[in-house]
């Protein structure tokens, strides 16, 4: 265990424009003031559009345009719409699974590559990374539409390149008849969303302490150590927040859906088959609701889905893999923060800041020459608490690991009783 005390700067001194008398500040105190029963107040207001969308769902023709959704009597409600939208010629369901099959690789691939990638621009020093960043940066100002065509072209022929000279051509990307097919659609969201995923986990990882990772390269970890056991812990909210905001995207996108798979009605996502219900010059536009209700619901039934993911650990350890099983690593915080005492500041003192970061990479699995082997039938697999592992030896950042310059318990010739 490694333990580095870092400064984190000052105390800002009384009528300094950080001490909390500047205007920003001011509005933000406002703003967090504001009770909560108002912030309940602007959430119900946000829901009444829904409110409304799920009225009009249980209506009529004739009686959406007749008058408005707020004036609806219970003998107006019907169930017609519903059974409009289900027994169409492709169904719902399989539209919505067509949906799922496109937004959830979309939001998994971009995520699992770009965090590598952020990590790699922001810790590793290698030769050409600076430009390499701002070449991928620079890729978000491609127009989606521009890319649309050549994209289809590509998905339903392949690439290929004509040398003049030679009169021979080059196979670059073989035909392999994605055209029509949701791998299309899902594949077209992956790329133009990796340079954002890039770029937005790139400002968050670099912007870690220094210190954590000096702390775990002198406690030995490898670069994929430093990224598995403490910089996916510590980006957990920037990950979560691009995976929830990417999903969306990529459900309610018609778009990219339309263009790749217009023509393929077995794989047609739900914002195509809503729009299709409408019927031509928009004859049916009352079922628009229910099917519009029922997309936005299933979107929404997906969302905690992701929440155990980000936030939480499924059951794990020795005994949810048998006897046999190599021991698991133990979960628990590996990067403990302990602020400073908060008290009120002094208007002589420019006190110092101070945080303690202790970052545990003792805890990693034992050398494969250290793994015991398959218990006998007797031994019990819960017996320990905790899997068997080399011994930790604390030290801190102040004192070289390499030396020690504590006493020897006994000196050479000594005895001990």
């Amino acid at each position: 265990m490694t333990t580095v005390d870092t400064s984190m700067g000052v105390a800002p001194a009384p009528g300094s424009p950080d001490d909390g008398s500047g205007v920003i500040d001011r509005v933000y105190r406002v703003l967090r003031g504001i009770p909560a029963g108002v912030l309940w107040l602007i959430v119900l207001v946000w829901l009444v559009p829904t409110l409304g969308l799920f009225i009009n769902s249980f209506r009529s023709r004739e009686a959406q345009r007749a008058s408005g959704w707020w004036t609806v009597s219970p003998d107006e409600l019907t169930l017609d719409n519903y059974d409009t939208i289900f027994g169409a010629r492709q169904g719902l369901w399989e539209s919505v699974l067509n949906s799922a099959a496109i937004a959830i690789p979309a939001t998994i691939i971009p995520i699992a590559i770009a965090a590598f990638a952020a990590y790699g621009f922001a810790w590793i020093d290698f030769r050409g990374r600076k430009g390499l960043f701002i070449f991928t940066v620079s890729l978000l100002a491609i127009p989606l539409q521009v890319a649309l065509i050549p994209l289809l072209q590509m998905f339903n022929n392949g690439a290929s390149l004509t040398l003049p000279l030679l009169d021979k051509t080059l196979v670059l990307i073989p035909d392999f008849d994605l055209a029509g097919t949701t791998t299309s659609a899902w594949l077209t969201h992956t790329g133009f969303a990796m340079p954002f995923a890039i770029f937005l986990l790139h400002n968050y990882i670099s912007s870690l302490p220094k210190d954590v990772f000096e702390a775990a390269r002198i406690d030995g970890a490898a670069h994929f150590t430093i990224f598995w056991r403490l910089v996916l812990p510590l980006s957990i909210p920037v990950l979560a927040a691009f995976a929830i905001f990417q999903f969306l995207w990529t459900w309610n996108d018609f778009l990219i859906a339309n263009t790749m798979i217009g023509a393929n009605p077995d794989q047609q996502p739900t914002t195509i088959l809503i729009a299709n219900l409408a019927g031509d010059f928009g004859r049916n536009e009352f079922v628009l609701p229910a099917a519009a209700f029922v997309q936005a619901f299933v979107q929404a039934s997906l969302a905690p889905s992701w929440f155990p993911t980000f936030f939480g650990h499924a059951p794990h350890g020795p005994c949810s893999h048998g006897p046999a099983a190599i021991p698991d690593m133990p979960r628990g915080p590996i990067l403990t923060i302990t602020p400073p005492p908060v008290g009120p500041p002094t208007p002589s003192a420019r006190m110092p800041r101070k945080f303690r970061w202790t970052v545990d990479l003792t805890a990693l699995p034992p050398p494969e020459s250290t793994w015991p082997g398959p218990q006998s039938s007797t031994s019990t697999p819960c017996a320990s608490a905790s899997p068997p592992g080399p011994t930790a030896i604390p030290r801190t950042a102040t004192s070289s690991p390499m030396t020690n310059t504590s006493k020897p318990a006994a000196t050479r010739g000594s005895a001990r009783p």
